[in-house]
């Protein structure tokens, strides 16, 4: 019988514990760096996906981008817009849809926030070489935890990732453009709906 201890864990299973640590040790790294610029992560990450998206996307596409739920996006965001680094806006076509924009406030936040070296120190001490190397390999970790969950919804995925995720993944290129076709459909029920009630 093989000994019990650190050694008999499975190799993935030690992968996803320095993953995890990884992760948590940046995320405080990050959150340190953050408070100079008066900024949480959750908040640093809907100003990404505001700019990433925009001009003007919707909760729904911000909430989708950055894989949390709708209803704790709009907490945030709610704090945001007081903090005046947000303003909503009602959608032109669509009254019930609410939209986001970056105000110069949230503009120079953001601008700032990238400027914190956490995360750049981190991985400093790999090559070139050596950072292509693991994003190559957590990549295709991602594809497979996306085939594990069976989601349909990688276009909800940050399109920097869903991009460098199709290099490694050709399945998931398809994967991508059915959920894109599947996303264009919706929308064009609700179109279809919404005039039918204004007509």
């Amino acid at each position: 019988m093989e000994p019990q201890g650190r050694d008999s864990q499975p190799l993935a299973t030690k992968l996803w514990v320095l993953v995890n640590l990884l992760q948590k040790l940046l995320g405080k790294a990050r959150e340190g760096e953050l408070r100079k610029y008066g900024l949480s992560l959750p908040q640093y990450g809907i100003l990404n996906a505001v700019e990433a998206l925009g001009p003007s996307p919707t909760v729904a596409e911000v909430s989708r981008w950055t894989l949390c739920s709708p209803n704790s996006i709009s907490t945030i965001v709610q704090r945001m817009v007081a903090k005046g680094m947000l303003v909503k806006s009602q959608d032109t076509k669509r009254k019930n849809l609410v939209r986001l924009s970056l105000t110069p406030k949230g503009r120079r936040s953001l601008t700032e926030a990238r400027k914190g070296e956490a995360i750049a120190r981190t991985f400093g001490i790999l090559s070139e070489k050596q950072q292509k190397q693991v994003e190559k390999l957590l990549a295709a970790a991602v594809g497979s935890a996306l085939d594990v969950q069976a989601t349909k919804r990688t276009a909800a995925l940050p399109a920097a990732v869903v991009n460098m995720l199709q290099v490694h993944d050709k399945k998931l290129s398809q994967r991508n453009h059915d959920a894109s076709e599947s996303l264009h459909a919706e929308k064009d029920k609700g179109a279809r709906r919404s005039r039918r009630k204004d007509s």
